[in-house]
């Protein structure tokens, strides 16, 4: 009688199990930041067969038309939920997220040449974001990460990532001379002319100007600077 009773609570027992289901999901990130490359892969196990399968974009909480199987691609990041309905009425939900690599940032810095003609520009590049290792490619020919020995001109590098991710940045390497007087392009600078105000002979030159990312000032004596946005309002 023992032995009768184990029996029928195991056969029980089995059936309970074998009505639950349960998922267990595979995730692809999107390869680079901002492509739809991410996907889902979801295994379901156990239930009554067939299924039903409903895909929702859980931030937005709207209903993905047009995907009913366990699978899923072509997605951003984001979050997103999965409901499964067995063929008896018994129905799991889960939730699902979607990471992705940081943006590729691209920071660069140019520093004119000493004079016409002069061969002495440079160019500092700092990369952040994407995935390691990065590969460089100016469209002078070079392909480390900072570049010198520049004559004056525009200097376009493209940054690949590890997974092929890219992005590009242009710099213009100006004749420091050029830009101290005056110009008509749009990395012009400025210069305040020589003082002997209080005995102090301080010259100063900044460029680019106007200026977006990066400014270089350079100064000799004693100086007090402010610098101001095209608002008027003082910045530094």
């Amino acid at each position: 009688m023992k032995n009768l009773l184990l029996i029928a609570l195991t056969v029980i027992a089995f059936n309970l199990n074998a009505q639950s289901i349960n998922l267990k999901a595979s995730v692809q990130s999107p390869i680079c930041n901002g492509d739809a490359t991410g996907a889902i892969d979801v295994l379901i196990d156990g239930g009554t067969a067939p299924y039903t399968i409903e895909w929702y974009n859980a931030e937005t909480q709207t209903l993905i038309p047009g995907q009913t199987s366990s699978s899923i691609s072509s997605l951003l990041a984001g979050k997103y939920a999965i409901v499964v309905s067995d063929n008896v009425g018994l129905s799991t939900v889960m939730k699902i997220v979607i990471g992705q690599p940081d943006a590729l940032v691209l920071a660069a810095f140019a520093l004119g040449t000493s004079g016409p003609g002069a061969n002495d520009g440079s160019i500092n590049l700092t990369v952040r974001g994407g995935t390691h290792d990065y590969f460089f490619a100016w469209d002078n020919g070079a392909t480390s990460e900072d570049i010198s020995g520049l004559s004056a001109g525009d200097y376009t590098v493209v940054v690949t990532d590890g997974y092929g991710c890219q992005k590009s940045v242009t710099r213009t390497v100006s004749d420091v001379s050029m830009i101290s007087n005056g110009g008509n392009n749009n990395n012009q600078g400025i210069k305040a002319p020589n003082t002997n105000a209080g005995g102090n002979n301080m010259t100063t030159s900044m460029f680019p100007n106007p200026a977006s990312d990066f400014l270089r000032v350079n100064t000799k004596g004693d100086a007090q600077i402010s610098v101001v946005n095209v608002n008027g309002q003082e910045v530094i």
